[in-house]
């Protein structure tokens, strides 16, 4: 994994050496002086809405998709999966509807088999996981804090993938995107029950204790949930970057006491652009 310039500014984004291989286009935005608002993706109150709009456009400029078709759920640390059809552009500007007239259900993942339909997840901390099914030709983006890991958001994502469009798990690669590290993700005993009663990880290897912190490894859990979904092992490229210790190149919630801007993690599948 790395991070490549994009064009036409030469932003910092994001990729992963599998995705780059494959014909999907893809990537992470982050923070960089070179936009306006440090070049956050999120409209939030207080925030010029032109300004986002226009910092989504670079960052898209730089993936190579389109903003005026990028599609989002409304957010809510759950499992909910939005199975995306012909229709793009579903949250794109905050207001959009999906549909006859419903708007994008509240969702922390999406998948679809429509190409030039980018899917697009937020997060400044969270686990942003992106999915390709190379031979089905299936894309899907995933938000993933502690309790969508808990609750294996990505073994629903991958599930759905099976039952909509017969993905086989075996075919499939996954990224795991900056994030907040075990480095940095202390937690109370609450999220450490939570995780061991999922029973993904039955000998511990996502939960660090010592020097009196409890750390809950979210790269760590949401590579056991993908491998018990039964996505194999050296198909998932974890980023292993901490936005929290990486907080002047990524947005992360704990690094701030301010609210932070927010970064995408964007996937579409090459091709029905325009």
């Amino acid at each position: 994994m790395r991070v490549r310039a994009g064009t036409p500014l030469q932003l910092p984004v994001f990729r992963f050496a599998r995705f780059d291989a494959a014909a999907v286009r893809h990537g992470m935005t982050g923070r960089t002086a070179s936009l306006p608002a440090d070049g956050t993706v999120g409209y939030r109150d207080g925030l010029d809405r032109a300004v986002v709009d226009a910092n989504r456009a670079a960052w898209s400029a730089a993936i190579g998709v389109d903003p005026s078709r990028w599609t989002c759920g409304r957010q809510v640390h759950g499992v909910g999966v939005a199975v995306i059809g012909p229709a793009a552009g579903c949250g794109a500007d905050g207001r959009r509807v999906h549909g006859a007239g419903e708007r994008v259900p509240a969702t922390d993942a999406l998948v679809t088999a429509e190409p030039g339909v980018p899917l697009v997840v937020f997060c400044a901390d969270c686990v942003p996981v992106l999915l390709h099914d190379p031979k089905r030709r299936v894309v899907a983006a995933i938000h993933a804090g502690w309790r969508g890991t808990v609750a294996d958001v990505v073994g629903t994502a991958v599930r759905a993938m099976q039952d909509h469009f017969g993905s086989d798990p075996r075919d499939l690669i996954a990224g795991l995107g900056p994030s907040i590290g075990p480095c940095c993700y202390e937690v109370g005993d609450e999220v450490i029950d939570a995780w061991n009663g999922a029973g993904i990880d039955p000998t511990g290897k996502a939960v660090r204790r010592g020097n009196g912190r409890t750390v809950f490894d979210l790269w760590q859990a949401n590579r056991l949930a993908l491998i018990a979904a039964g996505v194999p092992d050296d198909q998932i490229e974890v980023a292993a970057v901490c936005t929290r210790c990486h907080a002047d190149r990524f947005f992360s919630y704990r690094a701030r006491s301010t609210q932070p801007g927010s970064a995408a993690a964007v996937i579409a599948l090459e091709g029905g652009e325009g």
